[in-house]
This record gives structure tokens, C-alpha cells and sequence, in this order.
């Protein structure tokens, strides 16, 4: 697995700061001869923050708010680059903007075929039609998604793997939740034998243009996308409200004789004891285990049954409306920012009803509820 270099700013700094520290990045961008690459779009993943090179090379991103940020390139003809990057508030008498260079070497980029079975010309038409139920989503807003742009994806399979990326950005138009996203695909893999997916990118979020009529619709969207969300889930164990909201958190134990191999513990868990502060910026969240967790306005009844001593089974939680997610975190620990955003992409593996949500039930980092 590639090595992922991280750029830790100004850590362990006092509670205190009224000042909002601001960043700004930039730099230049060659190419593996040493020449300055033009027209490189960079971008932070997940926002609608982006820039593009002029004709030296040269970029920059500007008015940057602390937290966890992932930098990405993209240019056809060019591997893609990310780089995350930790920046914390200070709150020494420095200046409140602070200014870091991030420069970029590119690498030519290769191409290598996978091995493709595709028979007659309906091959690619049934590929892009399971790559679009795997990636965009079976939810009304997954339905709602449509990629404009199609011909960037390379679609092949090997055995009973489907396998794609992108050459380019997808564009992809979410009419429910009233965004245009920008999706580089690094790697996207489904196995129609196991029903796994698994796919990696980074994207940019842009507005659709819209009525009053819409924006009122689409607000009220993605407020309800954004109630039972993992981005919610973090900001909440960020700042320490979960008790306030309609989550509840439920350990697995190991018990080899329940069914699927594993019950819950009835008690619901206070998720503060695995934080810790580290400063104005960060959380840190260390944990071992697995947790279960529920979302939804009769969440308590759910509970009544759990503390009776059984797991209710899907039927139950769907007929009063209640979600159920897992989760465990996959490294020893993380750093969660105020955004709900996290150290590595590699930090958490879902499953259940996080686990299904994907990118037509994304938001951006930036999204506030209204």
C-alpha cells in the first residue's frame, strides 16, 4: 500500500485562541523532467475548494480554515497526487494567516490494461449499469445521480470482479441534493460473488444553480442525509454531544454462540472516555472494537428490546424507522477536526447503513445545517 506523507502544522496549542487562524497553500508543479506543468487542477478533497496552475506552474489555494485537508492533483496525461495535511490553530503572537508551500513532482502516467471480457457490444452498457448501482447508490438520492461524462471511466472485469477509475473527473449531477460533483476515481472494485465494494477517490463539490423553490427542497434533503450521517456521528464525538442526539452507540461483544458469531453489550457506550483533546483543532479518537450503532426518532424502543436481551433483526428496526451501522476503527487511532473530517482515509471500515450510503448521499465538508 502506498506510504502516505503527512504535514503536521503547529500541534499542541492553547484552548484559548480567540483569533481564527487562516492558511493559505501554495506552489509550484513540475513534472518528472523537471518542467512546469500548466493547467494541473488542485484541489481540496471534499470541498469546493480549487485552483489551477498558470503557465510557470504555480498555484495557490487561499483562506484555508484549520483541520484535516487532503490536497489532490489532477491533470490527463498525469498520475494524480494527494497529500494530506494536519493543520492546527496557534495562538502565538505570530501572524493569524500563515502561509506554507506544497510543491508537486508528476509522474507520466502509464497505460496499463486490466484483463477484459466484455463479448458483444452490450458488455460495457451492463458494467456501467452495475458500476452506477455500486457507486452512486441504491437510495433515492443515489437514483437521482446521473454521470454526465461517461466515456472517462475504464470499465473492465476480471473473473467476477468489476474494476474502474477514471481518466479524468467524473461529472456527476445530483439533482436531490442540488450538487454537481467532480469525482476522480482512483479505484473502484465490486465482486459479484462476496457483494463487497470497495473504491477510493477525491472529489470537488459545486452548486447546482436553482430556484428558491429548489434550494428550499434541497436544504430540507440534506438536512435529512446529514441527521443520521458518520460526518454528524464525528462532528458530535468531536465536541461531545452524542448523548444529546438520537444516537445510540452499543459495543459488540464476542460471544462465538450467537448467531453470526457475535451479540451486543446492552449497555450503551459513552464514546468520551476514547477521546482526548489535543488541542483547539483536534480530537484524538483511540478505541478498540467494534461498535453498533442506531439512529432514529423511536431509538429508545429499539433499546427496550436490545435490554431485554436480543438483537431486533432488520424487520424490526425498519418497521420503526431506526438505522443500524458498524463501525471500527481500522488504526490504532485518529484525529477528528470540527468538520466531522479524519486522519487518513484508511481510519474506518462501515458497514450496515453507513456502510451503503455512497456518493448520492455525500456532502461536502463545508455543509452546515440551515
Amino acid at each position: 500500500m502506498k506510504l502516505i506523507v503527512f504535514l503536521l502544522l503547529s500541534v499542541l496549542c492553547s484552548l484559548s485562541s480567540t483569533a481564527q487562524m487562516t492558511f493559505s497553500i501554495s506552489g509550484t508543479i513540475e513534472n518528472s523532467r523537471g518542467e512546469k506543468v500548466p493547467s494541473v487542477t488542485v484541489f481540496i478533497d471534499g470541498t469546493s475548494r480549487a485552483a489551477q496552475t498558470d503557465a510557470d506552474g504555480k498555484y495557490e489555494l487561499a483562506n484555508l480554515s484549520p483541520g484535516n485537508l487532503t490536497v489532490v492533483t489532477s491533470r490527463l496525461g498525469y498520475v494524480s497526487e494527494r497529500k494530506p495535511l494536519l493543520f492546527s490553530s496557534q495562538t502565538s503572537a505570530g501572524p493569524v494567516n500563515r502561509a506554507v508551500t506544497l510543491n508537486f513532482t508528476l509522474q507520466d502516467k502509464s497505460i496499463v490494461l486490466d484483463e477484459v471480457k466484455i463479448g458483444d457490444g452490450s458488455g460495457r452498457a451492463e458494467m456501467l449499469r452495475l458500476f452506477n448501482n455500486r457507486f452512486l447508490g441504491f437510495t433515492e438520492n443515489g437514483l437521482s445521480c446521473k454521470i454526465l461524462n461517461t466515456q472517462v471511466l475504464e470499465l473492465s472485469t476480471i473473473r467476477t470482479v468489476l474494476v474502474a477509475n477514471s481518466s479524468d473527473f467524473m461529472i456527476i449531477e445530483n439533482k436531490n441534493l442540488g450538487y454537481r460533483i467532480k469525482y476522480l476515481l482512483k479505484r473502484f472494485t465490486f465482486n459479484s460473488s462476496s457483494f463487497i465494494t470497495n473504491y477510493d477517490g477525491d472529489c470537488i463539490f459545486e452548486e447546482l444553480p436553482g430556484s428558491k423553490r429548489n434550494r428550499q427542497q434541497w436544504a430540507k434533503n440534506r438536512k435529512k442525509v446529514y441527521d443520521s450521517s458518520f460526518m454528524r456521528y464525528l462532528r458530535c464525538l468531536y465536541d461531545g454531544t452524542l448523548s444529546q442526539t438520537k444516537f445510540k452507540t452499543l459495543e459488540f461483544a464476542d460471544d462465538p454462540g450467537a448467531v453470526n458469531g457475535r451479540t451486543v453489550k446492552k449497555e450503551v457506550v459513552d464514546m468520551r472516555k476514547y477521546v482526548s483533546r489535543v488541542d483547539s483543532t483536534f480530537v484524538k479518537f483511540a478505541v478498540n472494537g467494534k461498535f453498533f450503532v442506531m439512529y432514529g426518532d423511536r431509538v429508545d424502543l429499539v433499546m427496550a428490546k436490545v435490554n431485554a436481551g436480543t438483537l431486533p433483526d432488520w424487520e424490526f428496526f425498519s418497521k420503526h424507522k431506526v438505522t443500524r451501522s458498524e463501525f471500527n476503527l481500522y488504526l490504532d487511532h485518529t484525529f477528528i477536526d470540527k468538520g466531522g473530517r479524519y486522519l487518513d482515509y484508511r481510519s474506518f471500515l462501515l458497514d450496515g447503513y453507513w456502510g451503503g450510503r455512497q456518493i448520492g448521499d455525500r456532502l461536502p465538508f463545508s455543509y452546515v445545517p440551515e
